[in-house]
């Protein structure tokens, strides 16, 4: 929170106008007004004496770098915290329907933040992205896929692929499918989807899901991306992967 936000909050809850607070701490209502949106940053005495004019002290708290990331790791090893599992379970409940629907008989990986929390990082993980190769057993399994009734949605459309391509003869179709597929998602992302789930895939080099952890999980042993890989846009997630990786070499 900036030392705007924290004037203007301390303001509203003491119910005074700029004027009053001004004239309480000793400075111009300008002076609040600028600071309130950002025009100024205040020296630390005049926050201090605004927030007195409020009611209101700072608690300032030095802690080591990092020692809060540290400690969300270390609950989470230990079990505490708050629960980061979901995607673990939601991954469990997904590889047992997957198995019967025979995907996971194609070489595969989960990558992202759902691959970082499987290997223990608390980290939130809105999506569940699922690498297939791009190769001929992939497809192929996408054709009978399509035949079951599966829907495959590019990301960002809000409608299914129209697919032509099961027509053809076998030994066609597969090609067929994969250059529909990849036509309207160049990048290789979209969803599958199901009568029952909803699958983020990712086409992605054959090579590519070859590197990958094994992971233990009540359900099922599941493949997940290095953590040596994993990409985090946010402050907190990147910072985990940070520490997880300067563990892992310290370790080496």
């Amino acid at each position: 929170m900036d030392a705007g936000t924290l004037v203007r909050q301390a303001r509203l809850e003491a119910e005074l106008t700029q004027q009053a607070m001004a004239a309480r701490a000793g400075v111009s209502r300008q002076t609040v007004a600028h600071i309130e949106v950002g025009a100024r940053q205040p020296s630390v005495g005049t926050l201090v004496r605004l927030l007195a004019a409020a009611g209101k002290q700072m608690h300032v708290e030095l802690i080591p770098l990092d020692d809060d990331v540290r400690r969300a790791i270390a609950d989470r090893r230990a079990g505490r915290g708050p629960d980061v599992t979901e995607v673990v379970d939601r991954i469990g409940a997904l590889t047992l329907y997957g198995s019967q629907k025979g995907i996971f008989e194609i070489p595969h990986r989960f990558e992202g933040l759902a691959a970082a929390q499987l290997l223990g990082a608390p980290v939130p993980a809105d999506e569940i992205l699922l690498a297939l190769p791009d190769a001929p057993t992939t497809w192929s399994w996408m054709v009978g896929a399509l035949a079951r009734f599966w829907a495959v949605v590019p990301s960002g459309w809000r409608w299914p692929l129209s697919i032509a391509g099961l027509s053809f003869p076998p030994d066609e179709a597969a090609t067929h499918v994969r250059d529909q597929v990849l036509e309207a998602a160049p990048d290789g992302r979209f969803s599958l989807r199901g009568s029952l789930a909803e699958v983020c895939i990712q086409v992605v080099d054959a090579d590519r899901v070859q590197r990958y952890v094994l992971v233990e999980t009540e359900f099922a042993t599941v493949a997940a991306q290095p953590l040596d890989e994993v990409q985090a846009a946010d402050g907190w997630s990147a910072r985990v992967l940070r520490i997880l990786r300067e563990e892992t070499r310290g370790g080496a």
